[in-house]
């Protein structure tokens, strides 16, 4: 049973940020141009730099007890 971490701790969003980095990286380096994200409150679309960012905002502020599905359409 995983314990829910209601505050995340700083160490907790460095590895948040360390592994939505690389996931965003392989799947945009990959010419991947439309990513959605489900089981969080966004449905985010774009490309690039953008949908970086505001993939890894929604990352970190569900923090690491939520469970985040990524689909590349």
């Amino acid at each position: 049973m995983k314990k829910s971490m209601n505050f995340p701790t700083p160490n907790t969003y460095s590895t948040l940020k360390q592994k939505g980095s690389l996931l965003l990286k392989s799947l945009l380096h990959g010419g991947i141009r439309n990513i959605q994200i489900f089981k969080s409150p966004l449905i985010l679309f774009g490309n690039g730099i953008i949908a970086k960012m505001k993939i890894l905002s929604a990352i970190i502020s569900n923090g690491a007890s939520m469970e985040i599905e990524i689909r590349v359409l």
